[in-house]
């Protein structure tokens, strides 16, 4: 099989994207998986896609920490963006490694370095003065790349 062989893997938004993708590689590797996701119709169709008796699948919402605690005991952009396959060979690195942190894309790691002066006063003044136009520039690179997350979630909770 591989090197997760027997190993215990939790998926958020595990039907699409990069979830979908590090759930692939896992299960290729071996691991059994808890994948969860509010598309309840993606998420069956990735289980039967990956088969055998290894893949859960459970319908929660990462926002319900009740839901993400009912999964987890359940047995058994900046600039430019990174692809779903760099992300998820990332990830399925970081697990294998036992990583406590897995950065993607690796800048990442930067910015929580940075976090203690971003949070200064002075620096939370002014980030507050800019954010309503970063706001606004984020949500036009994601609409340009074809993605609206917020669209996305309102539509599954219809």
């Amino acid at each position: 099989m591989g090197s997760m062989n027997g190993k215990v893997v939790l998926i958020t938004g595990g039907a699409s994207g990069i979830g979908a993708e590090v759930a692939r590689r896992l299960h290729a590797k071996g691991a059994n998986q808890v994948l969860t996701d509010l598309d309840g119709p993606a998420l069956a169709g990735l289980a039967a896609q990956l088969g055998g008796n290894r893949v859960l699948t459970v319908l929660a919402d990462v926002r319900d920490a009740a839901a993400m605690a009912a999964a987890a005991a359940t047995p058994g952009p900046l600039s430019n963006s990174t692809s779903v396959q760099e992300c998820a060979a990332a990830f399925v690195s970081g697990i294998e490694a036992r990583k406590r942190r897995v950065y993607c894309p690796r800048r990442v790691g930067l910015f929580r370095g940075l976090r203690p002066v971003v949070s200064m006063p002075v620096a939370e003044r002014d980030l507050r003065r800019a954010a309503p136009e970063l706001m606004e520039g984020l949500d036009a690179e994601a609409a340009a790349m074809g993605r609206n997350l917020s669209a996305r979630t309102e539509a599954l909770e219809k």
